[in-house]
């Protein structure tokens, strides 16, 4: 307990520093209640003199006779024989290999070792087999000795599931390989027209000929060759307008007069091969003799020998003549489709873009993307203070708005500068080469 009460030093008179009254007169009772209550607690919690006759006053043992004996504060003794003299001393192996040992007063017991040691037999079964090397005991499942009867119920049914699945699965794998060869190479019904064997010949036919008769000019390569002539033919036709005068052709034949293999236009040399069939041949008898021969009937004349070519025929070589300059014409929209079709394919294989930004954070999604920055474009090396050159370009690539990577550099600054974008968060700009900042 801590100290409670400061007595209070009295004078006499005349002093006034004592004054008898309510204050200190409190004082001093306050102070002797709690002396009262502390010699009271005291006294509660204090040891009863009962109980301290019951404490142990004194131990002795004598050590000949092992006897301990306990002494209380009120005189009472309690002896115990502690035998100590059957405790043992050294033990000691003899040739018996009895275990020998000897007690605190010279009494010696002997034990034979077997007593500790219990034996046990192992034997060799057709499902279990034994074998000894020294004292290490080794058991070997025979092959083939675990047989159905020594297995538990629900791995037996399992197994057996196991065997009836596994039929099940045979039969649905032989039906899954001949519906394969169907597919592969057809022999089934239904798999006739309708098999990889069957497509694969269908692909090459449409693709390079030379399966079935007739194909050597019916497949694709055999059509973007004709479509590559075709697009050399047209090469120079840039202000093509749909009619046989402005499209360009060799003249192989010096038809127009200018010499064998010099360029033409298609127009020139239908000119010239009307006028040489009007020269040559139409006004010839011969023509003549055999147009009335041949077109009596293929010209729908009604009456032999009356009329070379009859109205119902012209029209249909006008038709023909007609059907020519459309596909002529189809060449035409052809081309301007292949143009329109190079400038895809120009924007899809150099995405790379020159243009100047406001802010590096600007990207185009799945592109390479160059672009160029000033003093006030924003989030440059030069904004963050990395370079002190304030003009330069910036390689940008991104896969999202969570993610980016951009290489820049300053215009007359030798360092490199990298930053990228991960889960939407900017990284600062990193500055790379012979120093840190210029």
């Amino acid at each position: 307990m801590d100290k409670f009460y400061t007595p209070k030093t009295w004078k006499n008179k005349p002093s006034t520093e004592s004054p008898i009254n309510e204050y200190w007169l409190n004082h001093m009772e306050s102070g002797i209640n709690e002396s009262d209550n502390r010699i009271v607690r005291l006294d509660a919690e204090k040891l009863s003199r009962e109980e301290a006759q019951k404490f142990v006053k004194s131990v002795t043992l004598d050590k000949a006779t092992g006897v301990l004996t306990v002494t209380l504060a009120d005189g009472t003794q309690t002896s115990v024989d502690l035998d100590i003299e059957k405790v043992v001393t050294n033990f000691d192996l003899d040739e018996e290999n009895n275990l020998v040992l000897t007690l605190a007063d010279g009494t010696k017991k002997k034990v034979p070792l077997s007593k500790f040691i219990d034996t046990y037999t192992f034997k060799s079964s057709p499902t279990v087999s034994f074998s000894a090397n020294g004292k290490e005991i080794t058991a070997v499942i025979p092959d083939g000795a675990v047989t159905l009867d020594k297995l538990e119920t629900s791995i037996i049914t399992t197994i057996r599931q196991y065997t009836l699945d596994a039929q099940t699965a045979k039969g649905q794998a032989e039906q899954a390989a001949q519906t394969a060869g169907g597919w592969a190479i057809g022999g089934l019904d239904g798999f006739e027209n309708s098999n990889s064997k069957y497509f694969a010949s269908q692909s090459k036919r449409y693709a390079v000929g030379g399966v079935e008769e007739g194909d050597t000019s019916d497949n694709a390569k055999y059509y973007c060759e004709e479509a590559r002539k075709a697009a050399e033919t047209a090469s120079g036709a840039a202000g093509f307008d749909g009619t046989a005068a402005t499209v360009s052709a060799i003249d192989t034949q010096d038809l127009t007069g200018v010499g064998k293999g010099k360029k033409s236009t298609v127009q020139a040399l239908l000119d010239k091969i009307a006028q040489k069939l009007v020269e040559k041949v139409v006004t010839s008898d011969t023509f003549q003799t055999v147009l009335g021969k041949y077109l009596v009937n293929n010209g729908l004349t009604t009456e032999a020998g009356k009329f070379g070519l009859d109205a119902a025929f012209g029209k249909n070589l006008q038709d023909q003549i007609t059907q020519q300059n459309s596909n002529l014409g189809d060449t035409g929209s052809r081309l301007e489709s292949l143009s329109s079709d190079l400038n895809t394919v120009k924007t899809n294989v150099d995405p790379v873009k020159s243009s100047y930004i406001d802010n590096a954070d600007t990207n185009i999604l799945n592109r390479i993307n160059l672009v160029v920055w000033d003093p006030d474009t924003a989030s440059t090396p030069y904004k963050t203070g990395n370079t002190v050159y304030g003009n330069g370009f910036c390689i940008t690539y991104s896969t999202g708005d969570q993610w980016l990577c951009q290489l820049a550099m300053a215009v007359g600054d030798p360092n490199l500068f990298t930053r990228y974008k991960r889960l939407g968060t900017w990284s600062g700009w990193t500055t790379i080469g012979t120093s840190s900042s210029v």
